[in-house]
């Protein structure tokens, strides 16, 4: 099972709502389900952490979170954190950075944040040379046929 780790910014007007889509993804009950709905709406900005349950979408739960209006922040929780404080060292390997990067990126994507997604994108793009981005190209053209 993944972990995972929700933060409110803000409260959503369908707080059974999602006490509903907490106890489908993570398989807890209802009361532990309430409990901690009731923790992260009492505490805003403060990340909450769970499992989500075998078979679950960490892109469904995400989708099912949205569809409740509010507004959230979502990671993969407490390894996901770890991770970054390791590429903050700068002890991790190129990979490492690579995938970090690429999940951040879907994940903001999942979240609606195309915007961001795409400016970090324009960021990265802009220190590649024009053949590393042709290279880049063709790889897409590939993929997309």
């Amino acid at each position: 099972m993944r972990r995972i780790s929700i933060t409110a910014i803000e409260e959503t007007r369908s707080k059974l709502g999602l006490v509903k889509v907490v106890k489908e993804a993570s398989g807890l009950g209802l009361k532990d389900s309430k409990d901690l709905c009731d923790k992260m709406h009492s505490r805003l900005g403060v990340p909450v952490e769970f499992q989500l349950d075998i078979g679950v979408s960490e892109k469904g739960f995400i989708n099912s979170v949205q569809s409740l209006g509010g507004k959230y922040e979502i990671s993969g929780g407490s390894q996901w954190i770890r991770n970054k404080k390791i590429l903050e060292l700068g002890i991790a390997t190129e990979q490492d950075y690579s995938e970090f990067i690429s999940d951040f990126i879907v994940d903001r994507i999942y979240q609606s944040d195309i915007g961001k997604s795409k400016q970090l994108l324009q960021e990265i793009f802009s220190k590649f040379d024009k053949n590393q981005l042709e290279g880049i190209f063709k790889n897409i053209i590939m993929y997309s046929e």
